[in-house]
């Protein structure tokens, strides 16, 4: 009773032995793998179809950008040339629709009607949420109803007459349709039977450089979908494109990824000293291939093994032009995402990469930051088994001393009412993944600006959450899994930044939050200077107003309940006050004016996938975020400080296999 798994990045030949392992375990019979559809297994076929292809009359594409996602070996540019009839259905002008003969812009899948079938047989319904923004857009079913001449005027009368046919398979549909609508699914629809895969394995063929070790003469190339564009498809998000990436903690571009010890070898420059932004670039060549690409130095990649995502070097879009390599040149379509038999050549030219990596470190004396106690705290579980309060180990000021004192307020009535609950947030390390989700959450609800990579490159990102990623171990040898910190306004009840505001614009509520009153600040940046934590963001220029002005679509975009700042103002973290405030109104109105627990979510809580942001009312024992922070595993950052934040974080633990140590 066993069964092989192999990742969908594989190539090829990988896929067809494991199948074939599996059949010969008969795994196959296992219920475990009946839930998956072998209808269609594509990704066996030895010759893909497409590569293959000649003389097709007629191409109608819908979405997908194949002229700029796929490798350059299947010559889709060649068979569009060829072809007599080629229509392109896309949200965005992009590489294909420059081809193509015919583009029709598509409606937002939010304005139209739809459906979908899952892996496990689960059919669900779409419907539309808004009025379609922009005219003379249609959807892939208003498309497939003109080419097919079909009889149902509108979207809605296609999906519901497919409903019927094919799904209810029953006349007297309306009842089931509206349950449907209702519930979003319909559980009981089988739409196959699935059966084991027959194949024939005697035809494939293990690529000879790959069961090579790597070498100076054999290097492996990965490609990795970005952390951020993905495939390429979120180009044009700009958001995302100021969001660093998760390891190499890149803006605006993507790189390619080695370890020092490579570039050693190879006598490039993939780190710059701090204040620089220049590295070496590189020509990857690739059998008949080559690439011109910046070099990245970052730990934990593999000797003579180099990493780079896709995504980037796009030649379309106000926002993805010029961003970036495009990694889909070097692309072969029977190695989608490895590929062996690279090399390397050094070019006398550079480029500028920025990194945020540096960007809110502490300076000053190196021999007194080594002294002070670790931002990250981390041990095994063994270690923790034997020793639950091991973060006390690193305290200068002990625990006890350090934790909240503002809630603990004498009983004044009229104190009482306004700060009766404290709030406060709590971040797990030990399931953190540095996703960047919070950070993209609280940019889009808070109205945050994009800057740029010049401005960036001068420490002037706006994002009110950072990432601070940390290796452990030797540079050379770190271990497995990277530490995620995310860094927001710590509401320290001491805070630094309150007593060095000449105009007052940086104050304590009665609840225990520290914050901005944008109308008294005139830009000192006294604050900024004086937080430890650097997490204050300066709008240095009028970076929204330049958004507005270039593209008035974008101001659709700002969250009405967050004001929007100007220039000369600075901006924090505000632990989302518009959502407390909202549910305090709520809980006044409805009930003697406490919120209940869980009923105040921040945006960065909202989205996190892994559940590790806390939040709540520190006052009340029985809180969730008040039973995080009672937590052995609890600290404060920076606490020898004596600032008291309200933002406090438990402490990772390791599990690794003592063989993989």
């Amino acid at each position: 009773k066993s069964l092989v798994i192999v990742g969908d990045k594989q190539p090829v030949w990988v896929h067809q032995l494991s199948f074939a392992l599996n059949e010969a375990l008969d795994a196959f019979k296992n219920r475990i793998v009946q839930v998956y559809s072998f209808d269609k297994p594509v990704f066996l076929q030895s010759e893909s179809k497409l590569k293959s292809a000649r003389n097709i009359n007629s191409f109608i594409i819908l979405g997908g950008n194949p002229l700029y996602r796929l490798p350059q070996d299947y010559q889709f540019e060649h068979l569009l040339d060829q072809s007599k009839n080629s229509v392109y259905l896309s949200l965005f002008p992009d590489e294909t629709s420059r081809y193509c003969e015919l583009y029709l812009p598509q409606t937002h899948f939010l304005e139209s009607w739809g459906d979908s079938v899952s892996t496990n047989s689960v059919y669900s319904l779409q419907q539309p949420m808004i009025e379609p923004y922009f005219e003379n857009c249609i959807s892939e079913f208003e498309l497939l109803r003109l080419i097919s001449k079909h009889k149902s005027k509108s979207d809605h009368d296609f999906i519901k007459n497919f409903f019927q046919e094919k799904i209810a398979k029953t006349n007297s549909v309306e009842n089931l349709w509206r349950t449907t609508l209702s519930q979003g699914f319909f559980l009981n629809f089988k739409s196959r039977e699935i059966n084991a895969p027959k194949l024939k394995y005697s035809s494939f063929s293990i690529p000879k450089n790959i069961l090579q070790i790597p070498n100076e003469k054999n290097m492996h190339l990965e490609f990795c979908l970005d952390n951020s564009m993905y495939d390429g498809r979120y180009g044009n998000n700009s958001w995302l494109h100021e969001i660093p990436d998760t390891f190499s903690k890149l803006v605006w571009d993507n790189a390619l990824l080695i370890n020092a010890k490579t570039a050693k070898i190879w006598g490039v420059n993939g780190q710059p000293k701090p204040g620089e932004k220049d590295v070496d670039m590189v020509r990857i060549h690739i059998e008949k291939k080559y690439l011109d690409v910046a070099v990245w130095v970052v730990p934990g990649v593999t000797d003579h093994v180099c990493v780079l995502s896709l995504g980037y070097g796009r030649q379309f879009g106000d926002v993805a032009n010029n961003c970036g390599f495009n990694a889909n040149i070097l692309r072969k379509s029977n190695e989608w995402f490895i590929t062996s038999g690279v090399t390397l050549e050094k070019l006398d030219k550079t480029y500028s990469l920025v990194s945020t990596q540096e960007h809110g470190s502490q300076t000053g004396n190196p021999q007194e930051i080594m002294d002070r106690p670790p931002a990250v705290r981390e041990t095994s579980l063994q270690n923790f088994i034997k020793n639950s309060n091991f973060v006390e180990n690193y305290e200068v000021i002990p625990l006890e001393e350090q934790k909240s004192k503002l809630h603990e307020y004498p009983k004044d009535p009229q104190q009482e009412k306004w700060a009766r609950q404290q709030w406060g947030m709590a971040i797990d390390l030990n399931t953190c993944i540095g996703c960047n989700a919070c950070t993209v959450a609280c940019q889009s609800e808070n109205n945050i600006s994009v800057v740029g990579k010049e401005q960036v490159f001068q420490n002037r990102e706006m994002t009110w959450i950072r990432i601070d990623r940390y290796f452990t171990g030797d540079v050379d040898n770190p271990e497995m899994q990277a530490v995620y910190q995310p860094m927001n306004c710590m509401h320290c009840e001491n805070a630094p930044c309150e007593v060095v505001c000449p105009v007052a614009a940086t104050v304590h509520s009665p609840d225990g939050l520290n914050e901005m009153v944008y109308n008294r600040c005139v830009g000192t940046r006294y604050c900024a200077n004086n937080c430890p934590y650097k997490v204050r963001r300066f709008n240095f220029l009028s970076y929204s107003k330049n958004e507005d002005e270039r593209n008035p679509l974008l101001a659709m975009q700002k969250n009405p309940n967050v004001t929007v700042r100007f220039r000369g103002v600075m901006e924090k973290c505000t632990y989302c006050v518009q959502r407390i405030n909202k549910e305090k109104i709520k809980a006044n109105a409805t009930f003697d004016g406490t919120v209940k627990d869980g009923a105040i979510v921040t945006a960065c809580q909202s989205v996190c996938p892994t559940q590790s942001i806390y939040f709540g009312d520190i006052a009340d024992p029985l809180t969730s975020v008040s039973k995080a922070k009672s937590d052995a595993r609890n600290y404060h950052l920076l606490g020898e400080l004596n600032t008291r934040p309200r933002t406090t974080y438990l402490a990772k633990l390791r599990n690794a296999h003592p063989d993989l140590m």
